[in-house]
């Protein structure tokens, strides 16, 4: 009985933080989205993390030696393929839902995509933090920790993303340039993020995260103030 409370109380605190985000986020928005959309988003994110996860560290034979090197594996190993993850989410699905309407939404669902996969790792996280301590009250200080920096984190990369596709597909704009700019952009983030943990710097991370996190209030500002302009939510899709 004592174990399964403590499994539902990790369980909670793993989920606590993206449910409240993703609450959040999704009010920011004046025409709200749909739950089926939003569930949906969380769901595939989740399970392409999985998949990601499974073909780096089962099919792939990475050498060590990337491993070993900060920069290769803070950038090629993590960064750029965990972005490239919420990237064909947000692409591939979200961009092509009848919902995704208007600027807003890359914001919107682009936070949801970073999310579900904060939620995936969070648990992966979580199962570790278990097996190497046998005190509750570090893995409860570990869980809590990285729900309020790195799940965050996670979706302040899918907000940035998601800037850049909703503009993409809602205005004239250079379409590839957009594309590049929303796996670059938040690539970077997270590669100086990574790196600056291994290479034993870790308060950067930080000011990384308040960085981010003062972009993302102003992004969600700026695209709010486009919205009360507004009679109707719907824009035409001029690059899909």
């Amino acid at each position: 009985m004592e174990t399964q409370l403590l499994l539902f109380l990790y369980f909670l605190l793993v989920m606590g933080p993206p449910v409240i985000l993703a609450t959040i986020f999704v009010r920011l928005d004046i025409f709200r989205e749909p739950i089926r959309a939003v569930v949906l988003t969380l769901i595939i994110s989740y399970a392409a993390t999985s998949i990601f996860g499974e073909i780096k560290y089962g099919i792939l034979d990475i050498p060590d030696a990337w491993y070993d090197n900060n920069f290769i594996n803070s950038l090629f190993l993590i960064a750029l393929p965990e972005e490239l993850t919420k990237f064909f989410v947000l692409y591939f699905y979200c961009a092509r839902i009848r919902a995704f309407n208007e600027p807003m939404d890359g914001l919107v669902y682009g936070s949801l995509s970073g999310l579900g996969f904060a939620i995936n790792e969070a648990f992966g996280y979580a199962y570790l933090y278990q097996e190497e301590s046998s005190e509750v009250i570090e893995v409860v200080d570990s869980i809590l920790m990285r729900g309020l920096i790195a799940v965050p984190g996670h979706a302040f990369d899918g907000i940035l993303m998601g800037a850049f596709i909703g503009v993409m597909i809602f205005r004239k704009v250079n379409k590839s340039l957009f594309i590049l700019l929303a796996i670059l952009v938040p690539t970077i983030f997270h590669f100086l993020w990574d790196f600056s943990i291994y290479a034993g710097y870790g308060g950067f991370v930080y000011l990384i995260y308040f960085i981010q996190l003062i972009i993302v209030v102003l992004l969600f500002r700026r695209f709010r103030n486009l919205q009360k302009s507004k009679i109707r939510e719907e824009e035409l899709k001029i690059n899909k």
